[in-house]
């Protein structure tokens, strides 16, 4: 099995972390499911991490890996439910689409700023974007109103996990602090009730790529 994960000890600076918590504020004033902050992929957003302690201290860190660290963007994934317990977020790859193209995300280096350690991960390694379980679907950020096209399993929760079935691989205490995590194929998060703030970076290598195995 390819690998799935690489923690690091790497964690902010208290002045960094509340910049960091400072900056999203505003997003737990309401409740929503998981996603990726999109309101924070532009070049004011990205001129403004870079500028930061945050910014500084993040790609300082990440510059002692295989990765050209100027041409990474910093955000975030967002979570702010109220359910009393653990609820899984919908499995799928991670995706972009620089310049229109749809692109998969390799890894993620991911630190836990806000929410439950205990969090799990799990993968489903043969579900990859060439997987003929896969179908473009539309989708619009509830939070925001945009629209974007991605590939996953159609249908709701229950469906995509019947169509999935046992997972490979799950992981608690992941982000303690931080870690490398593989998001080229399908795999989702156990989350628990209130605001969860990580902080990511994607790339186009493979965890194995980043870090010279």
């Amino acid at each position: 099995m390819d690998t799935l994960y690489h923690k690091t000890n790497f964690k902010f600076s208290q002045d960094a972390e509340n910049w960091i918590r400072d900056r999203y504020t505003d997003h737990f004033t309401t409740q929503f499911g998981h996603n990726y902050d999109v309101t924070q992929i532009n070049p004011t957003s990205q001129a403004e991490w870079r500028a930061s302690k945050a910014g500084q201290e993040l790609l300082e860190f990440l510059s002692t890996y295989n990765c050209n660290i100027s041409e990474l963007s910093i955000t975030a994934h967002l979570c702010n439910k109220s359910e009393f317990k653990r609820r899984l977020i919908h499995p799928h790859i991670d995706f972009i689409r620089p310049n229109g193209v749809l692109t998969v995300v390799n890894t993620r280096f991911n630190i836990l700023i806000l929410g439950n350690p205990e969090d799990e991960m799990i993968w489903w390694t043969s579900v990859k974007a060439d997987s003929n379980k896969l179908k473009e679907v539309t989708y619009i950020n509830p939070r925001t109103n945009i629209s974007y096209n991605t590939l996953t399993i159609p249908g709701n929760l229950n469906k995509k996990l019947e169509e999935l079935g046992d997972y490979d691989f799950k992981q608690s205490n992941l982000l303690t602090p931080s870690a490398f995590v593989r998001t080229d194929c399908m795999h989702t998060l156990s989350v628990t009730p209130g605001p969860r703030l990580v902080v990511t970076v994607g790339f186009n290598k493979t965890i194995e790529e980043l870090i010279g195995l």
